[in-house]
């Protein structure tokens, strides 16, 4: 919103919750800001035909001419002289400006607290200022790039419908042999949530938050074939004709039948094997691990390293965070993609790393319990804010 069309907004608000009647003119610019500027539209409106607006003053007992002259006196006794009308009209524009500005601070204030997602409720525990739930089973899906449908706790449908099934938070496709119609589908995991899906070949894939996973409905007779940004384990079903081949971030992942994680967030992705064996290819070279290893995509080639355990794997898809030789920034990150959280630093970090697990299923404030006494910070929430700060 443009600073003439803030200023102009704010009077009108303040005369409004006056109970001052506008002008024709003042009519058609309070129209023209509020279809301009929808969201002032919204908070406004519902504000005024709620009766709900809370200052700690009455707006309508405030008289401009009075404020006026407090204010001039608080600058040192102004006098007004015949000679400086424009200026007194000034000062009472400034003063009018000031007490409608004071009102939206406080609907803006109003509002916030009142329209908070639910996902965020009080705290009496922890002594937080609030506290935040844990993500839920939730995914968005789209098919050829144009219906994208919501998959969460209310929507169900049939195979006969659509080739797939949503039931109890799985989506499940069914295999088919006529592959004329085949469409691409997306399945976007938005942060605090999670999603399972069972492709059409029998392969079980969990989505991690903050992640998508596309791939065709329907595999063709050579390959099966998906493309991942984010996190995802996949369990594929065995199938040696048709090799499963995972790309993601510069990486492609080749099995038949085995399992593992992939973890590509910042285009440096790392597979972890759990269970038989995979081909990896990238920065033009090809290798081949068994389980209880993982390859990470280096700045210059390919880097194995063996696994400390499955856990460092498995634990996200089975209900808890795993925090084995992790630094603590690493932690937060993963904490802002489950709760969808802003983390905001006031300290330097350490380098250190941790070692510990929290149950997924946790609130914010109880994990923040936990890390306060694991590690060497303070731990605020605020909103969908987490402030971490040195004791």
């Amino acid at each position: 919103m443009v600073e003439s069309d803030q200023i102009l907004l704010a009077e009108l608000v303040a005369l409004k919750a006056k109970g001052t009647s506008l002008t024709y003119s003042q009519e058609q610019d309070w129209e023209r800001l509020l279809q301009q500027y929808p969201e002032s539209k919204t908070i406004i409106r519902t504000l005024f035909d709620e009766r709900e607006v809370v200052t700690p003053f009455d707006i309508r007992t405030i008289s401009i001419d009075e404020e006026l002259e407090v204010f001039k006196t608080n600058i040192g006794n102004y006098k007004v002289k015949a000679s400086e009308v424009k200026r007194v009209s000034t000062w009472r524009s400034i003063a009018a400006t000031i007490a409608a500005f004071l009102l939206l601070s406080f609907i803006w204030i109003w509002y916030q607290a009142n329209n908070k997602p639910d996902y965020i409720i009080e705290d009496a525990v922890y002594g937080q200022k609030n506290d935040v739930l844990p993500g839920i089973q939730y995914a968005e899906l789209s098919i050829d790039n144009q219906n994208t449908i919501q998959l969460n706790a209310s929507y169900e449908n049939t195979e006969k419908e659509s080739g797939f099934a949503v039931l109890h938070d799985l989506l499940i496709y069914k295999a088919k042999t006529d592959r004329s119609a085949n469409r691409k589908h997306l399945l976007a995991v938005p942060k605090r949530s999670t999603y399972q899906v069972v492709l059409s070949d029998g392969t079980k894939v969990w989505v991690n938050p903050d992640s998508k996973l596309e791939y065709l409905e329907y595999f063709s007779k050579n390959e099966r074939r998906v493309k991942l940004h984010g996190e995802a384990y996949f369990n594929v079903a065995k199938d040696a004709s048709r090799p499963f081949i995972v790309e993601t971030g510069g990486m492609a992942i080749q099995a038949v039948g085995t399992e593992f994680n992939v973890k590509s967030y910042h285009n440096k992705p790392v597979v972890q094997l759990t269970e038989g064996k995979i081909k990896v290819r990238g920065k033009g070279q090809q290798v081949e691990i068994n389980a209880g290893n993982q390859v990470l995509l280096g700045d210059l080639s390919l880097q194995t390293a063996s696994l400390a355990n499955n856990e460092e794997a498995t634990s996200w898809k089975d209900g808890f965070f795993y925090f084995n030789n992790k630094e603590i920034v690493e932690i937060i990150e993963e904490l802002s993609r489950w709760y969808g959280i802003e983390a905001i630093y006031r300290c330097e970090l350490k380098k250190k790393r941790y070692l510990g697990s929290i149950d997924k299923n946790a609130t914010l404030a109880q994990v923040c319990s936990v890390l306060y006494d694991l590690t060497d910070y303070s731990y605020k929430i605020e909103q969908d804010k987490l402030i971490i700060d040195k004791k």
